[in-house]
C-alpha cells in the first residue's frame, strides 16, 4: 500500500496483547487476489485458541504452508506456541 490513507482504510489491528497481534488486510489491498487476509502472531509459549467470524481458508499454519490443499476454517483455530498462521478470504 503505497499511501498512509491506504494502510488506513485497508489495515486493522484485531487483537493487540501481550504475545497475541493479529490483523486482517481489507479490499484486495494491493491488488490481491485475496479480498481479506487475517494475520495472527502468536509470540507465547503456549498455543492460543483463536475466534473467527466467519469462514476462512488457512495459507500458513505454524510450519505448514497450505499451497496446494485447501483447509477451511471456522469459528475458531487453534495457533501453535511461537508461531504465525494466515488465513483469508477470497
Amino acid at each position: 500500500m503505497p499511501t498512509a490513507g491506504e494502510v488506513q482504510a485497508n489495515l486493522e489491528f484485531k487483537t493487540i496483547e501481550p504475545g497475541l497481534i493479529s490483523f486482517q488486510i481489507k479490499n484486495h489491498a494491493n491488488g490481491d487476489p485475496w479480498k481479506t487476509v487475517y494475520v495472527i502472531y502468536n509470540a507465547k509459549t503456549t498455543s492460543v485458541n483463536y475466534n473467527f467470524i466467519g469462514e476462512w481458508q488457512v495459507a500458513v499454519l505454524g510450519n505448514t504452508f497450505y499451497d496446494s490443499e485447501e483447509k477451511i476454517v471456522q469459528v475458531s483455530l487453534n495457533v501453535p506456541p511461537i508461531s504465525m498462521e494466515i488465513v483469508f478470504q477470497k
